[in-house]
């Protein structure tokens, strides 16, 4: 009991100490666990415009997934949802949810002068709820007649609301994203599949979350630049299309990042990622993340598995598009 007392607190004092919304840094649906976040590119079937706002115009179609993480061992649950809807067909509008919840936290008494009276006997609990809801707008630029390639862009628009015990913060903030995508065996005959260069910023300008505090303390979520390069090829002969993408962050968050994904008869996929990321100003291989996918008269059912230093993060989404 004491070690998942001191667990839980660990995880919570970032949030009430020096919170900058780390709910948000979570990867939104199980392919995005399962690729460690670097699915920015318009080449995956599933829209995720919480990665990049301009995938839903790369790929617009009816589609709503909803997906729940048991996060850190099932310490916190964290759920997302996603609807997209086709207004043209060049033009899409996507909603998004994100939600973290820890509930259970102990309330201990103040310190007491004689340290042998310790008592971790907590005098109540309360909860930690985080909320976050997206406007996703996305454009595709098509040339007419023998296409030679397709821009896209897209903003997200988001609120966010938290509430940590008696305490609540509110704040909205944008992001913004870009895609380039070639054909390449279009271009020239000598290559084969697709290209596609992307460029992401998110919480452009910052992103403020005012809580109502007595200090009127105030969260500055600032700003990351996310830019890179996806390929894909469908290699018939064996009903297989494979996926590769390498990105790198800028700002407030810093890192290289790298993710495969390989589908097979458009029935079963598997994909992974892993990260070199600074954390603490200190640069770190992330541990690699997996998972695996069906697909099914348009169902979509994905499962990942990643791991962070407090513990395992399941994550299951089922999704279905028209």
């Amino acid at each position: 009991m004491i070690k998942k007392i001191i667990i839980l607190l660990i995880l919570i004092l970032p949030l009430l100490m020096n919170s900058t919304e780390v709910f948000l840094d979570y990867f939104p649906m199980a392919i995005g666990e399962g690729t460690a976040g670097n699915i920015n590119t318009s080449m995956i079937e599933t829209p995720l415009f919480f990665y990049n706002p301009a995938i839903n115009s790369g790929k617009i179609k009816s589609f709503i997934a909803y997906e729940h993480k048991f996060l850190l061992n099932n310490l916190t649950h964290y759920n997302s949802v996603i609807i997209t809807i086709p207004v043209a067909k060049t033009f899409g509008i996507g909603l998004g949810y994100i939600n973290q919840n820890i509930d259970n936290i102990p309330i201990f008494p103040e310190f007491p002068n004689n340290i042998d009276s310790i008592d971790f006997t907590p005098q109540g609990y309360f909860s930690d709820n985080a909320h976050a809801v997206y406007l996703n707008l996305a454009y595709t630029f098509i040339p007419e007649g023998y296409r030679l390639f397709e821009l896209s862009g897209g903003i997200n628009i988001k609120y966010i609301i938290h509430q940590i015990h008696t305490n609540t913060g509110m704040g909205s903030g944008i992001d913004a994203g870009m895609n380039a995508l070639f054909y390449l065996e279009r271009i020239n005959f000598k290559y084969k599949g697709m290209l596609n260069y992307f460029l992401v910023l998110k919480d452009i300008g910052s992103t403020i979350i005012k809580w109502d505090t007595p200090n009127e303390y105030r969260d500055d979520r600032k700003y990351t630049a996310i830019t890179g390069m996806g390929y894909s090829i469908n290699i018939d002969a064996i009903m297989t299309k494979l996926g590769v993408e390498i990105n790198a962050a800028y700002g407030n968050e810093k890192k290289i990042g790298f993710s495969l994904n390989c589908t097979y008869n458009k029935l079963v996929g598997i994909y992974g990622g892993i990260n070199y990321r600074n954390e603490m100003n200190i640069y770190k291989i992330s541990d690699p993340a997996g998972g695996i996918s069906l697909y099914s008269n348009g169902f979509e059912v994905y499962y990942s598995l990643s791991y962070q230093e407090l513990g395992f993060n399941h994550s299951v989404s089922l999704g279905y598009s028209l």
